[in-house]
């Protein structure tokens, strides 16, 4: 590398005019050939070695600005330290000039000059940024040094538009599996019901018991016996003022209106009104009227059975219907 003329504080500085390829951003300069403007805005699409002059101010504060998602691949140099400070920041640089206390006049620093050499990547661009600074009267300085990319935020649109369509994609992949899955439930239930029904079905309404309580009502519909299990279908309607949130519908062995004994393992689902679809829990309104079905595996035991119906806040209403024989 050439040796340039000596700066003011007797250092050497580099020769650091730039290569043939290297883009030099355009700005108002003065007679050394030092950019003025308070602000310059650098291309970095223009090429990947840039070259730059900029003159400071004692006390000044240079920043230097660079888009979101660049990276510095080294820690950035500077050459006079006596003179000079850089400290990094998320996305920037800032360059301090030593204040006007540390120096018998302003005019015994003017001239001193460092290199600033920058490596910077941004995706898969990579960027060597060489400032050369020269201390200067404040109102030629430099206040702010903006490096942009439009190709980088192209590219950067450009990934996330290919990430937002490849979790479309997946998303539809996860949704047509389940479709896939739901069917092949549905189908096996099917079967599992088709079977059951060979085995036998019988359903009794005679026997149909209701109880009152808590400004709740429940009222057994039908008892059936198909395959190897019972089912039991309700309703339950809610005529007091405050909603009724349904937390758990169990038959229990030898039931009575205190709701004491340990409810069986059961299924329960309720037909959603509106919705056209079983759910496994409901809130039922003022006024509603809601169906639904419970089951157990079938039992020849001669005791009385009941279905309890338990509120799952609120008061915590229990209501009982009992009698029941299957």
């Amino acid at each position: 590398m050439c040796v340039g003329a000596p700066a003011k504080n007797g250092a050497q500085v580099p020769n650091l005019e730039p290569a043939g390829e290297a883009y030099t951003p355009q700005c108002k300069v003065d007679k050394g050939g030092y950019c003025t403007d308070k602000a310059l805005y650098v291309d970095l699409d223009q090429g990947r070695d840039i070259y730059l002059r900029i003159n400071t101010a004692v006390g000044d504060v240079v920043s230097l600005l660079f888009p979101e998602g660049v990276t510095f691949l080294t820690n950035p140099t500077v050459g006079n330290k006596a003179v000079y400070k850089l400290e990094a920041r998320e996305h920037a640089l800032d360059l301090f000039v030593m204040q006007p206390g540390q120096v018998a006049s302003l005019e015994a620093v003017f001239g001193h000059r460092t290199v600033i050499q920058i490596d910077a990547k941004g995706g898969a661009r990579r960027w060597h940024i060489t400032l050369d600074v020269i201390v200067a009267p404040e109102d030629l300085s430099v206040r702010a040094v903006s490096f942009r990319s439009v190709k980088m935020i192209d590219e950067e649109a450009y990934v996330k538009e290919r990430i937002e369509e490849a979790v479309a994609d997946l998303r539809k992949q996860v949704e047509d599996k389940k479709a896939e899955l739901g069917e092949t439930a549905e189908g096996m239930a099917y079967e599992v019901m088709t079977g059951m029904y060979a085995q036998g079905n019988t359903c009794s309404d005679s026997h149909t018991p209701s109880n009152r309580a808590d400004g709740l009502w429940a009222h057994v519909l039908e008892v059936c016996r198909t395959g190897d299990r019972i089912f039991v279908q309700f309703e339950l309607r809610n005529s007091s003022r405050n909603r009724f949130e349904v937390g758990l519908v169990e038959l229990v062995r030898g039931a009575d209106s205190e709701g004491t004994e340990a409810g069986v393992d059961s299924i329960v689902r309720f037909w959603a009104p509106g919705k056209g679809e079983a759910i496994d829990t409901l809130t039922v309104a003022h006024r509603q009227t809601v169906r639904g079905a419970i089951s157990i595996e079938a039992t020849d035991e001669a005791d009385k059975w009941g279905v309890r119906f338990r509120e799952n806040s609120g008061t915590g209403r229990v209501l009982v219907v009992d009698g029941l024989r299957f």
